[in-house]
């Protein structure tokens, strides 16, 4: 087994690609070493860090299981497989939070509120579908057992019609910036950049302008639990170990949104964390592709009410 990347090079590099200029004829395996190995340590780890980035149509083997997100059966799957893995993630969240704060103290407990954000499109028929079939199964999530409620229970969500409540809570004192955490999408991040919600926690979806919502999958589901995870970072920002987990987390759950822009590990902890590394941005952007893959308008909204379905048995 070739272990490193280097040792694959150069077993899978073509000889007749480096040729002695005089003869025309490969190099010798000990000169064509020397060449690699310089190559490899001068740009050569970037290029092939760069070749093995995920693509966007799938999910990596570190997920067990490779995943065509470029269907709409595949899509589908990874929704019924990340649904439970948030409840997973919440449970372990909610443990810890309650073990720091005893259940003796409720009064001390600071509850998280999550609010997703309607997005602006104007396709009316889309935005009606993202509010039926999408946001209202997500705000209802803890209606929908009683182990989600009870893992729940020190978060509330909520919907575009409940933004000013939630102000007034922060205005009043009565709710912590920092314990808000907003799904949103780029057009309407304004709304939240300043004011009483500068500090809250801001995922935004940007969908570009040739986004066609008639018939490309738009993974605001994906993106909210995404949003989620990161909202819930301060949890961890003082445990070196957990943290570096919580970033493994990020970096997996990336991987599992359709038509995501595709980048690679560090490039999305540099767009969710500051320089110092541990300190979470107040907004993270998460770019849609352009060249999202086209369904059938129909089946597409199907699979939104399949999402729905799936939402509501978790």
């Amino acid at each position: 087994m070739h272990r490193t990347d280097l040792a694959r090079l150069r077993i899978h590099f073509n000889p007749t690609l480096l040729p002695n200029l005089r003869t025309g004829k490969p190099l010798s395996t000990r000169y064509r070493g020397l060449i690699l190995g310089f190559a490899y340590k001068l740009y050569g780890q970037e290029q092939i860090k760069t070749l093995t980035i995920p693509k966007p149509g799938g999910v990596g083997a570190a997920d067990n299981e490779a995943i065509n997100l470029q269907t709409l059966q595949g899509i589908e799957k990874n929704v019924e497989k990340i649904v439970p893995f948030l409840a997973h993630f919440l449970m372990h969240w909610n443990k810890g939070y309650r073990t720091e704060l005893p259940e003796a103290e409720p009064e001390k407990r600071r509850k998280k509120v999550v609010i997703f954000d309607l997005p602006s499109t104007k396709a009316e028929k889309a935005r009606d579908l993202f509010e039926q079939h999408i946001i209202k199964a997500l705000k209802r999530m803890k209606q929908n057992n009683g182990t989600i409620k009870k893992i729940l229970e020190d978060m509330d969500t909520f919907g575009r019609e409940k933004i000013d409540v939630v102000r007034n809570r922060i205005k009043e004192n009565a709710l912590d910036a920092e314990d808000v955490i907003i799904v949103t999408d780029k057009l309407r991040l304004e709304l939240f950049e300043k004011g009483e919600f500068e500090n809250s926690s801001k995922t935004a979806i940007d969908p570009g302008e040739e986004f066609d919502w008639e018939t490309q999958y738009y993974p605001y589901v994906e993106a909210a639990f995404f949003a989620i995870l990161m909202g819930l970072v301060n949890d961890y920002y003082n445990d070196t170990k957990l943290l570096k987990k919580y970033k493994n987390l990020l970096w997996k759950w990336y991987k599992r949104i359709p038509n995501i822009e595709q980048i690679d590990e560090e490039t999305l902890i540099h767009q969710c964390f500051e320089p110092d590394g541990k300190t979470p941005k107040k907004t993270v952007i998460l770019k849609l592709i352009p060249n999202a893959t086209k369904f059938d308008p129909d089946k597409l909204q199907k699979l939104y009410e399949r999402i729905e379905e799936i939402i509501r048995k978790a």
